[in-house]
């Protein structure tokens, strides 16, 4: 692919998504306390089970129908988990994403369960039954869409942008996967009046090879943040990793006037290496930068990554 053909491809720096997000009404995370946690805190009410005449169903079924279609291509398998609700540790099984996290969740709660006495044969994934809704037996809430924006950003967290997108999608009415989601982030973008021209987006982690992003649109959105434009993107700077203190950008930028002045947004794949963010120099001065590179078949990441780098640090002692 020539390069004069592609506005850098596969970029996971898809800092147009956390505009999206924040139009979000709800999410449907579980927080980060342990099941085992939630019923020592006793949000988890267990039921006393009374022996009825005829069959009781004590099957756990796991309803993740609001999602569709949350199989990823086998090539990003390492990079982002089947896009679900519900999942124990963002799905991550040791370096890799289990298939299931779904039903990974599912088995989780159900042993729970049955240490704390509650009998659970089957556990399958199904559609719950509509009375089921009805009559919660306990509800655990997620953390904010802020808060999931920042972690989104902080770690560069495939599959929690990925899942955002898909709320988006679903609370804009579009269906709630990949190309749904695509099609909600976009026109988001579009209503806020960031410029679109030559940006395709056609997932919400930046992993699809068939991306587009521009260096005007990272600049047009940060260039918001920085100046506290509005609440839709004020909040984005928080989330940003810091240079040499943590997140993505934990072990980067770590000489001269840069620890601690930069914060930027990372995007590294197998031939991309992109950074956009905002620093202040040694003499006050406030910047954005937006840095996007691809197509550098006879570099390595590694020296890319170097480039950038030692380029900010300049700036940066300005």
């Amino acid at each position: 692919m020539k390069k004069t053909d592609t506005i850098f491809q596969v970029i996971k720096l898809l800092l147009g998504l956390v505009i999206a997000a924040a139009l979000v009404k709800f999410a449907f995370f579980p927080n980060q306390r342990t099941s085992t946690e939630l019923v020592a805190q006793g949000d988890f009410t267990i039921p006393t089970v009374v022996a009825m005449p005829g069959d009781i169903d004590n099957s756990l079924t796991l309803d993740a129908t609001v999602m569709r279609n949350p199989a990823t291509p086998a090539v990003n398998h390492d990079y982002v988990a089947p896009i679900t609700p519900i999942a124990v540790n963002g799905g991550a099984v040791g370096y890799h994403y289990s298939t299931t996290p779904a039903l990974d969740a599912g088995n989780a709660l159900a042993e729970q369960l049955r240490g704390a006495g509650v009998e659970v044969a089957e556990v399958r994934a199904g559609q719950a039954p509509k009375e089921a809704a009805a009559h919660p037996l306990a509800t655990v809430h997620s953390a904010s869409v802020r808060e999931l924006v920042d972690r989104m950003l902080t770690e560069s967290d495939n599959t929690l942008a990925e899942t955002l997108g898909h709320l988006v999608a679903r609370e804009r009415g579009e269906s709630a996967d990949f190309a749904g989601a695509a099609r909600a982030t976009h026109a988001a973008l579009e209503e806020l009046g960031y410029p679109l021209e030559g940006v395709v987006i056609s997932d919400n982690s930046g992993l699809s090879e068939t991306n587009r992003l521009t260096c005007v649109l990272q600049l047009a959105i940060l260039e918001d943040a920085v100046n506290l434009a509005d609440g839709t993107v004020g909040a984005l700077g928080a989330g940003l990793p810091v240079a040499a203190l943590n997140g993505t950008l934990a072990d980067r930028l770590t000489e001269g006037a840069a620890p601690g002045m930069i914060r930027g947004k990372t995007g590294t794949l197998a031939d991309v290496v992109s950074l956009s963010g905002v620093l202040r120099t040694r003499s006050g001065a406030l910047l954005t930068f937006s840095i996007l590179t691809d197509s550098h078949h006879d570099v390595s990441l590694l020296d890319v990554r170097a480039a950038e780098d030692a380029f900010l640090t300049a700036v940066a002692e300005l």
